[in-house]
């Protein structure tokens, strides 16, 4: 029994020592007080004594005052032992020395007054305090008893305000921050459910303010071993409260659960958190009942003749925990008069939300049961999650019906396909239905449609599911119908039963859409252990759909939107909706609208990764943050909304449940939340419009919340998300850091502080007079340019706002290399204002060995750019790229604009010069940079794939480049060239050192003959990669081509040694025309790293004295020469006129392995050179190798054709255009062939119109035997005096000293002869072993002219076989041995045989002892036509020499 004790006692100091203390211990030290003991001696004699109560140091009595010892005392039996001889209550404690005395000595029951009136039930719960008011009793405070430490102590006192006495409870002598008052609730009365509202006044001395916690502690019915035996709970805070602050008033509410009622008893105390030594004083301490449990529900009328008693019915989560659901069996329905009805439920529930409340929030209550029924057998005790399933399979176009059914424990977990409902592969689902259905306790998901489009599926219910729950599978389902359909308590799949990592059930979401090409309206997503609605939709459809898509012309990521509209989601633990992370980019504007979303634990909505969105209408409450627009979300909408922060209804709420918020929380509330950064860096942002935003602040308990949020996270530190703010509403009294909130990004070492954003209204403009204007950020450089006195700060939010004004932004994009970290971009106005603008550029991380670390992939791949983002107000300016004070160019810079802003007047490009500098003739004189490698860094080089890395030794020195992880021909390293180096017709040459390696460092080789890109032993090349800006506005396209060659590998290639690449080039129009120029060494097959050293690209004049290069390869590498067909070039030693074997050093270029009798080296020539109409002559020396690469030798009397073998190769132009290729002959072999040694080869050509606007027109040798090799050298193409087109014969009087042009025919040698018809030469040829062996020559059949007269003409002498006795043939003669030579023509037409024709024969006079053949011809039409026409004399006897000069063939001409 507890009893009370009291009793008046005084202390004096009777007896002083000598130099001792006059005030007893208890007054001076607060030790040896009275105390009340007991002292009692067992029957056995034992003594034992116990004290009952002290008083406490702290009481600080006075000496020789009376004072109060009260306190409650329990008795125990071992306390009253009868069989003790004796027991004794006495009070003792004082020093010798300090007399004590005693009066009104009383030990007594606590009195009815201490205990509830049990007289009237109805009010006996109402109140669970006694003597919370300190008023009871003026002596005692039972039932309260002290908590805490030793030496606390607990009275009443009293304190006289307004002339009123008042009585409260007041502790003293703390040292514990929960010593405090107790008292134990009146248990009976706690009933789950029921909603107490506690009350009390506190007051604090302390100099600071603290916070005081209304604490209870329930003990456990069934403590755990070793574990506490009572469970606290907080029932809520006081405002602050100091000593300054006298008393102050708590009042919070509790909602009472199953484990108070069942508690062994709750003890209600007072927590004060930081503060462990202050007095406290208590009063006015209740536990209202606010609201007893709930027990009947109001819903519409017209369940009434649908649900009947015995039904299950849910009651949906009202708070951020889906658990907080209630599911109750129907005992009674009644229907009331105003026609609603009114269900009495098996068991209490606690209060939720209701449409008196607030409709905009009210709870869904659904009926579960239903009369048909399909429930799992429990049949499976190895799969206890192995349910029965439904599957609607391959019936495109048939009209089904699946309705009013209850479906329960279907789904079997982690097999595919296996759900309650599952709609497989219909294609068309047109008539199926799927309405007011009930899944309830399903193993996995609940209503699935795959591959099927049309379908309809409405009313349903879903409770305590696993996985996703209503869900289009594949993304290639479109024009579904789900509306009016609920979900709760959808929950995650547990590791073990997850279909596939390629599945995302362990983010189970009620609704799971992957197409966005679907209706969505009127649903209810109430409580998932995920997110409510998730929008995720990949690129490509998924799984056996894609049988349906076999080109994969769907994209669901694009692909054409339906409609969402009119959805709840609430209750949930992540978002309410979400797009995440694949988002949605449709071409016109999805409109999301009228969703309602509120109390999530995460975002009401997320939007990621998205563009093109709008969140239209609708309610967003009580969620983590209300609305994100997360990073690479770009051109969202948010209009006419209504966004809460902390709503009224949800404090109350939550107070009242002792229910989880989102204040405080280590993460502020946030209504909409702005990212800084766009996916698209040219993009449009954000426009945020018709808003009314309410409840955020400290006022409300959400410290650091804020109505609109800049996130802290940035890219790159340049604010690029354009916003537009227009007619936002705040809450009355609203300060500005509670409006608008940027501190936090402001925070972020990275940020650039260029935070621009514009607000039409005005609406938070600090002066509250609705002026529009400019959101800043608080820097200088925003600023520089506006007129004083019209930036205003915005109070706590890290901005300023900035009336009128017209912002327009525009985008630099330069060079990442780190030359240009410190550089600056100066803006200078018309006036003469300056200010500077920092470059950004994102450098990206990656993981390796969990350790973070730069990424040299992302980070020097050549898409990169750093950029500089001026954001000027109207004006004009003049730019210019600054380091250390000095005007420099960035190699280029790419500019594009922001979209107009809608203000006006705003800059425009005519308001905008950026200066670009004359180039210093050393930044042309090498337009690579740092192509040494010495600086040992990577400078200015990037990569086109791969990797770029630093290699060590160079080529003769420290440092090389080498690419890494190429995994593609096109990538290697590379840099931006200065665009203002490259002025059309400049040329340049290229020269670098090479070498590969696989990625162990092993050397490769490579073939400089090869041409096929995709070959394994392709060489490295040089190419350019050209960007032209077709605008310089967002989303002007962009023109992106190649060029190359520019350089190759030439030959020889040594693997392990350094190699050349090497090649001149002219720089185009579209070269010199291309705001960006990427040079880059590529073309190695994938996995060879390709390795560069001593890079450089200078300026050189090609003169057009010839228009081929490297022609006697004395350069002792095959620059320049490529080759044709399939063979392989190398270099030969020694070159002219030096044979294999000889010391004599020189080169000449071999080909080799000739696959075809056209396959040689060859070189394009440099047509810019070129004239119309203009003459060249063509040679070369020539050396014949067979298979086994000894010399030889060819009969120039052949043609190749029927007769391959020991034919004499041919010099050639190969004239490519498009894809036609002509190959045209242009010299021959030069008799009498060299035996066993070097030959010449000589022609001539005239350029054409069709070679001027050809592709290439390339030098090459072709009509040789193939696998027999040839050797050239001294290679010459030179331009002669323009030849006569009257006159069709070349060389003709043999001035030249050599037979070129002329070749035998059909046998026969020829050579030169001294002494001529009127010169020093003329032609012999011997060996004539039929009389049809002659000469020849090719008419140039461009020349010739339909229908017009030529002479033919010829002088000749012949002689016997020994060469010098003459011989005279007949005139007359048409056979026989004295037949005399005649001049003939042999055209050659594709398809039939050769047609011929003679046109000139011997005259029967001589010349001296010279004979004349004369003709006259007209050119048939077929004859000029023909691909090949040949001039040939012959028909002198077998065996005679003939000796010929003077022929010709020419144009008549008429005289007046």
């Amino acid at each position: 029994e507890v009893y009370l004790f009291k009793a008046k006692v005084k202390l004096v100091k009777s007896t002083v020592q000598a130099g001792g203390s006059i005030e007893s211990n208890c007054m001076s030290a607060g030790t040896d007080c009275p105390a009340l003991n007991l002292h009692a001696m067992s029957a056995e004699n034992q003594l034992a004594w116990k004290t009952l109560y002290q008083l406490p140091g702290v009481a600080a009595v006075q000496d020789g005052e009376w004072f109060d010892m009260v306190a409650p005392i329990t008795f125990t039996a071992e306390h009253f032992d009868p069989t003790s001889k004796y027991q004794q209550l006495y009070i003792a404690g004082p020093e010798s020395g300090v007399d004590m005395y005693l009066d009104d000595v009383s030990i007594v029951l606590p009195g009815a007054e201490f205990f509830p009136d049990a007289s009237n039930p109805l009010t006996l719960c109402d109140d669970l305090i006694i003597n919370g008011d300190a008023e009871t009793s003026p002596d005692h405070f039972f039932p309260w008893v002290l908590e805490g430490n030793r030496g606390a102590h607990l009275s009443l006192k009293t304190e006289t305000v307004d002339g009123v006495d008042n009585q409260y409870f007041s502790v003293e002598g703390r040292n514990k921050m929960w010593t405090s008052i107790k008292a134990v609730l009146l248990h009976d009365c706690i009933v789950a459910n029921s909603i107490y509202k506690f009350k009390a006044r506190v007051r604090l001395h302390s100099t600071e303010p603290a916070k005081v916690r209304l604490t209870i502690r329930s003990h456990l019915t069934d403590p755990v071993p070793d574990q506490p035996a009572f469970k606290v709970d907080s029932v809520g805070d006081c405002p602050p409260v100091s000593g300054e602050m006298g008393w102050v008033e708590c009042e919070r509410s509790f909602l009472f659960q199953d484990r108070h009622q069942s508690a062994v008893k709750i003890e209600f105390i007072f927590v004060v958190e930081g503060d462990d030594t202050s007095d406290i004083d208590y009063d006015d301490i209740s536990v209202v009942r606010s609201a007893p449990p709930i027990r009947k529900i109001i819903v519409p009328g017209d369940v009434s003749s649908c649900w009947g008693v015995g039904a299950e019915i849910l009651t949906t989560s009202h708070t951020l925990t889906p658990a907080d659901h209630n599911v109750d069996t129907i005992q009674a329905i009644e229907t009331t008069a105003d026609g609603n009805a009114v269900i009495t439920l098996t068991n209490n529930i606690a209060k939720p939300t209701t449409m008196m409340d607030d409709p905009d929030y009210a709870v869904e209550v659904a009926l579960l049961s239903r009369n048909i029924k399909f429930e799992a057998a429990d049949d499976d005790p190895v799969n206890p999650a192995h349910g029965g399933h439904l599957m609607v399979v391959h019936t495109p176009g048939v009209p089904q019906t699946i309705h009013g059914v209850e479906f329960r424990k279907f789904g079997q977990q982690g097999n595919l396909g296996r759900y309650p409902i599952h709609i497989h592969l219909n294609v068309d689902g047109s008539g199926v239905t799927i309405s007011r259905n009930t899944i309830r306790e399903s193993n996995q998901r609940c209503v699935v449609i795959h591959g099927t489009h049309n379908t309809t599926i409405t009313w349903n219910v879903a409770f305590d599911t696993f996985g996703h729950c209503y869900m289009l599978e594949d993304g290639i389902e479109q024009e579904n119908y789900f509306g009016y359909n609920l979900g709760a308590s959808t929950k995650i799949t547990p590791d073990e039963g997850i279909l596939s990592i390629a599945e995302s059930d362990m983010f189970a979401s009620t609704f799971w859409l992957s197409n966005p090409h679907n209706y969505i309206e009127h649903n209810v997503a109430a409580g998932a252990e995920d997110s409510g609605f998730w929008i995720e939709l990949l690129e490509l459809v998924r799984g056996p759909s894609q049988n349906m898509d076999p080109y994969l012309e769907i994209n669901p990521s694009s692909h054409e939107y339906g409609y969402f509209r009119n959805n709840i989601a609430h209750s949930n633990k992540g978002d309410g909706l979400k797009l995440y992370p694949n988002g949605y980019f449709p071409e016109t504007e999805a409109v999301f609208e009228n969703t309602y979303s509120y109390r999530n634990v995460g975002d009401g909505v997320l939007l990621h990764n998205s563009k093109n969105l709008a969140i239209d209408g609708g309610i967003y409450a009580d969620n983590r943050i209300q609305i994100e627009v997360d990073k690479q979300a770009d051109d969202v909408r948010v209009s006419n909304a209504q966004v809460i922060g902390f709503s009224p209804l949800y404090q109350i709420e939550v107070e009242a449940g002792n229910r989880k918020s989102h204040c405080p929380a280590y993460r502020p509330l946030v209504g909409i939340q702005l990212h800084s950064f766009l996916r698209y860096r040219d993009s449009d942002g954000y426009i945020i419009e018709n808003i009314t935003f309410s409840d955020y602040g400290e006022s409300i308990g959400c410290t650091d919340s804020s109505a609109i949020e800049m996130d802290p996270q940035t890219r790159d530190g340049h604010f690029d998300a354009f916003a537009t703010f227009a007619n936002l509403t705040f809450q009355d009294g609203m300060p500005m850091k509670e409006k608008f909130n940027m501190c936090f990004l402001a925070e972020n070492e990275m940020f650039l502080h260029d935070l621009a954003i514009q607000d039409l209204s005005g609406d938070l403009n600090p002066n509250e007079n609705g002026v529009a204007g400019w959101i800043l950020s608080d820097s200088p450089k925003m600023t520089a340019f506006l007129e004083e006195g019209t930036c205003f700060p915005m109070e706590g939010s890290c901005a300023i706002f900035c009336e009128g004004g017209c912002f327009r932004t525009m985008n630099y994009a330069i060079n990442v290399a780190a030359e240009y970290d410190n550089l600056v971009l100066e803006a200078t106005h018309a006036d003469g204002r300056v200010t500077e603008f920092e470059g950004y550029f994102e450098a990206k991380t990656t993981i390796i060995q969990n350790v973070e670390v730069p990424d040299d992939y992302e980070n020097f791949v050549y898409q990169r750019r750093k950029y500089f983002s001026p954001i000027l107000p109207d004006g004009e300016y003049t730019l210019r790229f600054k380091k250390d004070g000095a005007i420099v160019w960035p190699e280029f810079a790419e500019e594009t604009w922001e979209s107009p802003p809608s203000c006006i007047p705003h800059v425009l490009d005519s308001s905008i010069t950026l200066e670009v500098p004359t180039p210093k003739d050393e930044e042309c004189a090498n337009v690579i940079n740092h192509g040494d490698a010495e600086e040992g860094t990577r400078n200015f080089w990037m990569h086109s794939g791969g990797g770029i890395e630093m290699y060590t030794p160079g080529y003769n020195s420290a440092f090389a480049f080498r690419s890494t992880r190429r995994k593609g021909t096109w990538q290697g390293p590379g840099q931006f060239l200065d665009t203002r180096c490259l002025t059309s017709g400049s040329q340049y040459e290229i020269s670098a050192m090479v070498k590969l390696e696989d990625n162990n460092g092993v050397p490769q080789n490579c073939n400089p003959n090869q041409e096929n890109i995709n070959a394994f032993d392709i060489c490295p090349r040089v190419s350019l990669r050209l960007r032209h800006l077709a605008g310089n506005k967002i989303g002007d396209p962009v023109d992106v081509s190649y060029a190359y060659p520019l350089a190759t590998t030439v030959g020889p290639y040594n693997k392990d040694d350094w190699n050349m690449i090497y090649g001149v080039f002219t720089v185009t129009e579209s070269i010199a025309s291309a705001d960006t120029v990427f040079f880059f060494i590529d073309r190695a097959r994938p996995g060879v790293n390709i390795i560069i050293d001593d890079v450089k690209m200078v300026p050189t004049v090609q003169t057009c004295q010839s228009p081929i290069y490297n022609t006697d390869f004395e350069t002792g590498d095959a620059r320049f020469w490529g080759k044709v067909g399939t063979t392989t070039t190398d270099m030969f030693v020694p070159g002219y006129p030096n044979l294999p074997g000889a010391s004599t050093e020189g080169f000449a270029l071999r080909t080799f392995s000739r696959k075809e009798f056209w396959a040689s080296m060859s070189q394009p020539l440099n047509t810019d050179c070129l004239e119309e109409g203009t003459a060249y002559s063509v040679s070369s020396n020539i050396l014949l190798l067979d298979a086994n690469g000894n010399i030889a030798n060819c009969d120039t009397s052949l043609e190749y054709g029927a007769i391959t073998v020991n034919v004499c190769p041919k010099m050639a132009l190969k004239i490519t255009t498009g894809n036609v290729e002509v190959d045209v002959d242009i010299a021959d072999v030069t008799g009498p062939w060299n035996q066993g040694n070097w030959n010449s080869m000589n022609g001539i050509f005239t350029v054409t119109q069709e070679m001027l606007v050809a592709d290439s027109v390339r030098l090459f040798w072709r009509k040789y035997e193939e696998g027999h090799d040839i050797v050239v050298d001294n290679v010459a193409v030179t331009s002669v005096e323009a030849q006569d087109p009257d006159k069709l014969m070349n060389n003709g009087d043999f001035s030249s000293g050599d037979t070129r042009h002329f070749k035998p025919d059909r046998g026969g040698v020829i050579s030169i002869y001294a002494g001529g018809y009127d010169d020093d030469f003329a032609l012999m040829m011997t060996g004539r072993d039929a009389s049809y062996y002659g000469v020849r020559q090719n008419i140039d059949t461009n020349v010739l002219e339909e229908g017009v007269s030529y002479t033919a003409s010829a002088k000749f002498k012949l002689f016997l076989p020994d060469g010098t006795t003459p011989f005279d043939c007949e005139p007359t003669a048409v056979a026989g041995k004295k037949i005399c030579p005649v001049m003939y023509l042999k055209a050659q037409e594709p398809g039939v045989g050769s047609q011929t024709r003679l046109i000139g024969s011997t005259l029967g006079e001589k010349d001296a002892d010279w004979n004349t053949i004369a003709g006259n011809v007209v050119f048939f039409h077929n004859e000029i036509n023909a691909p090949s026409l040949t001039l040939i004399i012959d028909r002198a006897p077998a065996g005679i020499v003939m000796v010929l000069d003077n022929v010709g063939v020419t144009k008549v001409t008429s005289t007046a």
